[in-house]
């Protein structure tokens, strides 16, 4: 099973879908993703499956949230696709995404959008 029953999943755009996990935190959604790449591996499509997350913050809107996902997916995209990229908020008023393996991290500076890579 790849969702639960409070889950939600809808399509987004064109070519996107938005798959909202009711408290399944990183880890939750990492696991549902592993899933939704296996099962999307085992239909032999032509396409690659990238994907971001991101973590509700009780501060954030749902469109803050929503945009935090969407500069994960556009880095896991940029990153050559066929990924999973998890946008983190950091404590000292940057934001940033990481790849779940640690290999890079790109740090957001919120003020004027700009991306910065280490």
């Amino acid at each position: 099973q790849i969702s639960r029953d409070q889950d939600c999943g809808a399509r987004y755009g064109g070519e996107e879908f938005a798959i909202v996990l009711a408290g399944g935190g990183e880890q939750g959604a990492l696991s549902a993703l592993d899933r939704l790449r296996h099962l999307w591996a085992s239909t032999a499509r032509l396409t690659t499956f990238s994907a971001g997350v991101a973590i509700h913050c009780d501060m954030d809107s749902a469109e803050i949230t929503l945009e935090h996902a969407d500069i994960a997916l556009y880095q896991a995209k940029s990153d050559g696709r066929n990924c999973t990229r998890v946008f983190r908020a950091r404590s000292d008023a940057t934001s940033g995404w990481a790849a779940p393996t640690g290999t890079a991290t790109v740090e957001v500076d919120e003020s004027d959008g700009t991306f910065r890579l280490s």
